[in-house]
């Protein structure tokens, strides 16, 4: 005997091409807010029990500089258990796919280097 109801089969949404049908919990708007953050460049570091996504956003290292000079300035960062790591790349492989296939291939930028 299973304690899945038909409504909570229909609290799930299957994770997208997985074949996977986590449970969902809706969102929540946080009292203070949500803040949305731009960037464009990330940096990884992990342990044994997770993984650490730094957000950071390639900037001019100088005002009004002749020499194109560029820092990665950090944003924000996000840790994740492996468990959600591995379920973001599945969904990150799935929502590029589908972007690729409407849009073409998404070629990586290449940044000017110094002189």
């Amino acid at each position: 005997m299973t304690d899945e109801t038909e409504e909570n089969k229909e609290k799930q949404a299957p994770a997208s091409g997985a074949g996977l049908t986590p449970p969902m919990a809706p969102m929540k708007p946080s009292p203070s807010g949500v803040t949305e953050i731009y960037s464009n460049f990330l940096g990884f570091s992990w342990t044994q029990y997770d993984v650490r996504i730094r957000f950071a956003q390639v900037i001019p290292a100088r005002e009004n500089a002749a020499v194109h000079e560029f820092v990665a300035e950090e944003r924000a960062a996000i840790t994740l258990a492996w468990a959600h790591a591995k379920g973001l790349l599945m969904i990150l492989q799935e929502l590029v796919k589908s972007y690729e296939k409407v849009n073409g291939q998404i070629v990586p930028l290449k940044m000017p280097t110094p002189e």
